[in-house]
């Protein structure tokens, strides 16, 4: 056994033991081990004023601290809409009507990252799609829809013409849920998130979904698309 252990044990009887860490290790690297060993024997009252020697303290002392882990990046969202998400991130049309939308959302109080995540369901940024039902434009309006609102159906696939006319149309949905729901003077921004979701849904499907009654599956779908779409980068705004 290395001489210094001996040393070292002997130091525990004659000082307390924080004199004995605050000596000069051993330059041998096995003496600290080989101590902390003979130590460990040393389980007894010594003569440090009365302490008792904590070999496993003496040991945690003199190993190195373990640096953190890394913390892990967070993983990519998942979902059905990844895909689609993507490829709409390359659209070129993607940012074209920003300043559009800003302006018809702010109109009528409504969230503008709303109002893009809409579009994107809808149209995709297609200026001129048409739906096999006849919904026409960015924001897929029927031409009776635009004509209740105050936008002749012949400009549908006028760009601003159909934001100004789905804007109109979604600010209406939010005003009866708003009155059904009694929210009173709450900025429709700021709309709890299931009163939302009815909104949307009544867009989708219609005017009566605004009330409380079971959704379809392809309305449920197109619901959880477009917040899908807006928790992306996708209904970021240029500018």
């Amino acid at each position: 056994m290395h001489p210094s252990t001996f040393l070292l044990a002997a130091l525990v009887f004659l000082f307390p033991s924080r004199l004995v860490m605050a000596a000069e290790l051993p330059a041998s690297p096995a003496a600290p081990a080989a101590a902390l060993r003979a130590l460990g024997f040393l389980q007894t009252p010594g003569l440090a004023w009365g302490r008792w020697f904590d070999a496993a303290a003496q040991r945690r002392a003199l190993t190195p601290p373990v640096p953190p882990r890394a913390a892990k990046a967070p993983a990519a969202p998942a979902g059905p809409y990844r895909g689609i998400v993507r490829r709409l991130l390359e659209k070129p049309t993607r940012n074209r009507y920003d300043a559009v939308i800003r302006r018809e959302s702010a109109a009528r109080g409504l969230d503008p990252r709303l109002v893009k995540s809409v579009i994107a369901a809808e149209s995709e940024f297609t200026a001129r799609a048409r739906s096999r039902a006849g919904a026409l434009g960015l924001m897929q309006l029927m031409p009776e829809t635009a004509d209740s609102v105050g936008v002749p159906r012949r400009r549908l696939f006028d760009p601003a013409a159909n934001i100004r006319a789905g804007t109109r149309y979604l600010a209406s949905l939010f005003r009866e849920a708003w009155r059904r729901y009694r929210l009173g003077s709450l900025p429709f921004r700021r709309g709890p998130r299931w009163v939302v979701r009815r909104v949307l849904a009544a867009y989708n499907a219609g005017p009566r979904w605004v009330a409380g009654r079971p959704l379809y599956r392809q309305t449920r779908l197109y619901v959880a698309k477009v917040l899908a779409f807006y928790r992306s980068a996708l209904s970021d705004l240029r500018g």
